[in-house]
């Protein structure tokens, strides 16, 4: 456990180093148009996790319930069969629908291919309690393409084919160290001709709960293409970089409990309260999210500005829109993943109605606004759905008050609003780290046992 969390704390500075390194050298060396039409590829990595139909999500709460040991074989092969078929149907329809390059199509869907067969495995490997595997995995997963992206920067110039080339021999490697993993895991059944049952109900509703936030935050991109009345290019790249943070931010944001979820799960199938390890969780990434509002409120448009040479991006504005994604989506995902994580995916309905909405209003917002017009298509959407429902439907399944999120959810929105206090002083660069590194010795202070108590837990599992 306790390397689990060091390769987590080894990822959170790499993961935001090479993010906005990649931004800059594509931003500063390729055309925008090449940006945008990465962006607009890269946008359907999330179509691709649908398409494992929930198996990776599946398999923690599977192998955790209290029914007896399962056998492994026969679930990878039903996962496997399933998404073979559903990924290779989808890259028939995509390339026909938007008539594109048959080779640069084909050579990124193989590589999603093999990242999918990746996530299914270490799944298995995570549910069965590997988590310093599983943490290795998501650490390669998230840093090698960039790494190797940015070290043959340094020999060719920026093209389709070396981001494609780069994209597919690091997605091989993901395979190849996932396939490697999985292979030395002990099947506990020996009887490998048992079957696979599993509610179809289940696969369904994690679907039907994943699919309308593909809608919600990447697809959205092509609302874009489809609506705005001006020059597209900008306005997609403008968005796709806002993505990529807030990505960032999400693999931050997941860190901690994706560490915990296993045992968490094993603990609610045994019947054991949880609430407890759930609160401790909550702190965590409160407390997270607190110091990246801060920080990004204090220094953000400076990094953004100093790394990206783009007169045509208003940083300050992509900065406020993602701190206000983070302030509503950080507790409510948090809880969300737990939920799932035990067995619970009843959160279907509040995610169709939040991609309804974006829908909706970016119709409206987006022909003469933009990029920004869909941001905020965004944010309304999940402030009246996923955002109060979720929190409600997964207090209930942990067994949590709603108003201990509640006031987890008021610090946060605290520390936005002590930061754009400060901000509005115009303070230089040395002052405003001395106020934050105030803050944080400050809060340090006060929460002291509560951050002894929440890290003692993580690092021992229990």
């Amino acid at each position: 456990m306790k390397k689990a969390i060091a390769i987590g704390v080894v990822q959170l500075p790499l993961q935001i180093v090479l993010a906005l390194m990649v931004q800059a050298a594509l931003i500063n060396a390729a055309s925008i148009e090449l940006v945008k039409w990465w962006y607009l590829l890269i946008s359907l990595s999330p179509v691709f996790v649908i398409l494992e139909f929930a198996y990776p999500q599946i398999a923690i709460s599977y192998f955790n319930t209290s029914n007896g040991n399962k056998p492994i074989k026969p679930f990878v092969k039903k996962s496997l069969l399933i998404i073979t078929c559903f990924q290779f149907i989808f890259f028939l329809v995509y390339s026909l629908a938007w008539n594109i390059n048959s080779i640069e199509s084909l050579v990124f869907f193989l590589a999603m291919y093999l990242r999918s067969i990746g996530n299914i495995l270490i799944s298995i490997v995570y549910a069965k309690g590997k988590i310093t595997q599983e943490k290795l995995y998501k650490l390669i997963f998230t840093s090698l393409f960039p790494f190797l992206f940015l070290i043959s920067l340094t020999l060719f110039d920026v093209s389709k084919f070396l981001i494609l080339f780069i994209w597919l021999l690091s997605s091989f490697i993901i395979f190849a160290f996932a396939f490697i993993n999985y292979s030395k895991v002990n099947d506990d059944v020996k009887s490998q001709e048992s079957e696979f049952n599993l509610s179809v109900k289940s696969n369904l509703r994690l679907i039907l709960t994943t699919l309308p936030g593909v809608f919600i935050f990447n697809l959205s991109i092509y609302y874009l293409e489809f609506f705005y009345k001006g020059e597209q290019s900008v306005e997609v790249v403008t968005f796709g970089l806002f993505l990529q943070l807030f990505n960032v931010f999400n693999i931050l944001n997941s860190i901690f409990p994706s560490v915990c979820i296993p045992s968490i799960s094993r603990k609610f199938h045994n019947n054991r309260n949880i609430s407890s390890d759930v609160r401790k969780i909550l702190f965590i990434n409160r407390t997270v999210s607190i110091f990246i509002i801060i920080g990004s409120v204090f220094f953000g448009e400076l990094i953004l500005s100093s790394v990206l040479s783009s007169n045509d991006i208003n940083f300050k504005y992509i900065i406020y829109f993602f701190i206000s994604a983070i302030v509503i989506e950080s507790l409510q995902v948090t809880l969300t993943s737990i939920s799932i994580g035990t067995g619970y995916y009843k959160y279907h309905v509040p995610s169709f109605f939040s991609a309804t909405f974006v829908l909706l209003v970016s119709y409206f917002l987006v022909p003469d606004y933009g990029s920004y017009g869909l941001m905020i298509s965004i944010l309304f959407a999940q402030i009246v759905t996923c955002f109060p429902v979720n929190s409600y439907l997964s207090s209930k399944r942990l067994g949590i008050s709603l108003r201990g999120i509640i006031t987890n959810w008021l610090y946060i929105v605290i520390s936005l609003v002590l930061s754009m206090y400060v901000i509005s002083y115009n303070l230089d660069v040395i002052n405003l780290l001395i106020v934050y590194l105030s803050i944080f010795v400050c809060y340090m202070a006060v929460f002291k046992s509560d951050i002894i108590n929440s890290l003692r837990y993580i690092s021992n599992g229990d």
